[in-house]
């Protein structure tokens, strides 16, 4: 039988979660060769499934759809989704029969087990973003009343992660300053201003993980 091997993990961070992707390959490639079953393509993603963009996912299901494989191994279920649209797509598939075998690391989903067990872990993976977003948005309501700034600081203040609030930027904030006060004096137009700014203050960007 031939399947194919999706891992994924769910930030793109280098510095996050570094095992995972070559732990899931190698411990499911083990249990391929032990049920003799053939890899015939490995899709490996670094992003959250909370919605249904991704691309090597949708990728996958197309490969599917097109017959070159008939299985999917993944370490666990919620590997594959954590979101309606993309769990629907799979229980579909798996009820058309063009999905025989989704085989995870403890257990095997057959199209002929009981559809209510795969509905559940279906809905618990989709609880799982659902009951995080709330906590992040409780988090920013508690930030803002104390008055803290509830995202990333401008550039001219920083966070401070001791008290998670935010701080003047010791560098930025004299540069910044200067800016404003060189427009109010109505000598130079904004892109002029920019360009001191960057070329003769060295006003620069705090670096984040994305820029």
């Amino acid at each position: 039988m031939k399947l194919f091997l999706y891992v994924r993990k769910s930030t793109d961070r280098e510095d996050k979660q570094t095992e995972s992707l070559p732990n899931q390959k190698r411990i499911l490639s083990k249990l391929a060769s032990e049920l003799w079953l053939d890899i015939v393509n490995i899709y490996e993603e670094s992003m959250s499934a909370k919605a249904p963009w991704r691309p090597l996912f949708n990728k996958m299901v197309k490969d599917l759809e097109a017959w070159k494989a008939e299985w999917i191994l993944c370490w666990k279920i919620d590997r594959l989704f954590r979101n309606p649209l993309d769990a629907w797509k799979i229980q579909m598939m798996m009820q058309d029969g063009i999905i025989k075998i989704i085989q995870t690391h403890d257990r095997a989903y057959k199209p002929e087990d009981n559809v209510i067990m795969l509905a559940v872990e279906s809905g618990m993976a989709h609880q799982y973003i659902n009951d995080l977003r709330k906590n992040v948005v409780r988090g920013m309501e508690n930030k803002i009343e104390k008055w803290w700034y509830p995202w990333r600081a401008p550039v001219w203040y920083e966070n401070d992660s001791v008290d998670r609030t935010i701080v003047t930027d010791k560098i930025r904030f004299h540069l910044v300053k200067k800016m404003w006060d060189t427009m109010l004096m109505w000598c130079y137009s904004v892109p002029q201003i920019l360009e001191m700014a960057t070329n003769e203050w060295w006003l620069d960007m705090r670096k984040t993980r994305k820029s």
